[in-house]
């Protein structure tokens, strides 16, 4: 792999035994080159100004400036991908308001490692081959960067010739803690969810994490494009349906791809024909 290929990182902890246990996990990763690393705050933007790295593992307790006053203090066009890496989980809510790719939570092994340069994998291929939606999304953050609004040129009381309403915005990650560590889901993953009591539980493959929100919660949260609502206490990927077996009265039984089987009831039924533009 040529050196302009790797992904270049930045470590960013004021405890030395931190940096120098992230720089012997990836020294090993054939894909990944360390390019700095910075004992606090101010070095951390120097660093990043200087190097420009494609990846910053950033501690979010430093000295002179926290992980998250770094990333304020950043020009929005070299903010680079950042995964989180502290001992203290109360952080990640803000973690993922900064849209903090992952959240590493200390200790961790690695196989959680090995998540997170997943997830920086994918990202950073997303950025070197931008498609049109992410130029769109861009154009969005460049102008409010300006402080201009919708209808405004950067700089100007100029209006637009055309003005593109963004869609409403429905993450792609959710904040979970699990068995004593604290990442980011990505939506896509999930096969379906399910009411559990005054949680949502969501089934993942062989896995299934619990969330403390409501269904209707979930259901604003989750991309309507991607995810549907079946009945009261069930929603579910569209790609993961396999298909749909009728049980009598209207009602159906929604079989997955995973094996998994959830009923169709008929208060949900016009939705799902809505979205597939046709009659079940």
């Amino acid at each position: 792999m040529t050196a302009e290929a790797k992904i270049r990182a930045l470590i960013a902890d004021d405890e030395p035994l931190a940096r120098e246990n992230l720089r012997i996990r990836l020294l090993p990763v054939p894909d990944f080159t360390v390019i700095a690393e910075c004992a606090n705050g101010h070095e951390t933007l120097a660093g990043i100004s200087q190097h420009r790295p494609d990846v910053v593992f950033l501690d979010i307790q430093m000295p002179d400036l926290s992980g998250f006053e770094v990333i304020e203090r950043l020009p929005l066009e070299i903010v680079p991908v950042i995964v989180f890496v502290t001992a203290y989980d109360r952080y990640a809510l803000d973690a993922f308001r900064v849209h903090a790719l992952d959240y590493l939570l200390k200790p961790f092994d690695d196989e959680r490692f090995g998540e997170a340069l997943k997830a920086c994998r994918e990202r950073i291929q997303e950025s070197r081959g931008p498609t049109e939606k992410g130029e769109a999304l861009y154009r969005v953050s460049e102008l409010s960067a300006f402080g201009g609004s919708p209808g405004e040129l950067p700089g100007t009381s100029a209006p637009r010739a055309q003005v593109e309403v963004p869609a409403p915005f429905h993450p792609d990650r959710l904040v979970i803690k699990a068995r004593g560590r604290v990442f980011f889901l990505r939506t896509v993953s999930i096969d379906w969810v399910e009411a559990d009591g005054d949680y949502a539980r969501l089934h993942c493959g062989d896995r299934s994490f619990l969330l403390r929100r409501t269904m209707n919660e979930m259901e604003s949260r989750l991309d309507p494009r991607v995810f549907i609502r079946v009945s009261r206490s069930a929603i579910v990927h569209l790609d993961r349906i396999r298909d749909l077996a009728p049980s009598g009265r209207g009602e159906y039984h929604v079989r997955l791809l995973t094996g998994a089987q959830v009923k169709l009831t008929r208060g949900y039924r016009a939705r799902l024909e809505s979205l597939l533009g046709d009659r079940l």
